[in-house]
């Protein structure tokens, strides 16, 4: 069943890092995402595969699939 909150469709970075941390600040909160795709290598060589790369601004939805996949949807 698809998440009427989170669906998976294209996301700017900064906004689907607000949607997993909602109480800090839009810098901070990419900045944590970020922590968490460079904590795991695996997890970070997966996005990379599917055309992620550092600073860049949109998600794809199979790289928002990814991450779902790995940290759970917000």
């Amino acid at each position: 069943m698809e998440d009427q909150y989170c669906p998976l469709r294209t996301y700017g970075f900064c906004e689907l890092a607000q949607l997993y941390c909602p109480n800090i600040l839009p810098h901070n909160a990419s900045r944590q995402l970020r922590r968490w795709i460079n904590y795991n290598p695996a997890f970070r060589q997966e996005l990379e595969t599917l055309g992620w790369r550092p600073r860049r601004k949109y998600l794809l939805p199979v790289q928002v699939a990814c991450i779902f996949a790995h940290l759970g949807r917000p």
